[in-house]
């Protein structure tokens, strides 16, 4: 009961989203989660945060566009990280104590927002790639308490919950894209570029 085009992207950024998303604690309503980058992974996140722990989350993304499909998705707020002035002034807009952060992103800046930002106790679990290293102030990990976590992919299980949940209808990923398999090297630069809006699904063409 689900389509190809949803079907081929739970394995990829359904089950990372999935699995990172697991790696927050259960969140109470007065708790906020941030998601750092809103791509086809975050976006991904972002349909899934509610029914994994409880909050729809807070969101920053640099891309207007993608900050707009944040918000389609179930974003709370969906926030451009260059518009915040300080790590205090971050928290008064949110509306809550930051009790966890995951980074789609993984680069210095998205890193050190998240470990600022987080309050006493808090968990960052970090997916991203992009790359990059960020100062980590010893000290105030063990003061804070805070717990820093890698996620990649998911496991089987994880794929089999995500696969339950689209096929409840719980789960539905948005922004997928479907084009040709000889568009790929226009995907791949669109990718590059920044200009792919969720997913991008390329299909083969079928003869006869």
């Amino acid at each position: 009961g689900i389509s190809e085009e949803t079907a081929c992207t739970l394995a990829c950024s359904g089950l990372t989203a999935y699995a990172a998303l697991k790696k927050t604690m259960p969140l109470a309503e007065d708790e906020r989660l941030l998601i750092c980058g809103a791509g086809g992974v975050g976006l991904a996140a972002i349909g899934l945060a509610e029914r994994v722990t409880g909050v729809a989350p807070v969101v920053v993304e640099l891309d207007a566009a993608k900050r707009d499909a944040a918000l389609a998705a179930g974003a709370r707020l969906a926030l451009d990280p260059r518009e915040i002035e300080s790590p205090s002034a971050f928290v008064k807009t949110i509306g809550g104590r930051l009790t966890a952060a995951i980074d789609f992103v993984g680069a210095e800046a998205t890193a050190s927002l998240a470990f600022n930002t987080l309050t006493m106790g808090g968990t960052l679990v970090s997916v991203g790639l992009l790359g990059g290293a960020f100062e980590l102030p010893l000290p105030m990990v063990a003061l804070r308490a805070i717990s820093i976590v890698g996620s990649y992919v998911g496991s089987l299980a994880d794929l089999r919950e995500v696969l339950a949940l689209a096929a409840s209808g719980a789960f539905v990923p948005v922004h997928i894209e479907t084009r040709p398999m000889a568009d790929v090297e226009r995907t791949l630069d669109d990718l590059k570029a920044g200009r792919i809006l969720g997913r991008a699904v390329l299909k083969p063409e079928v003869a006869g």
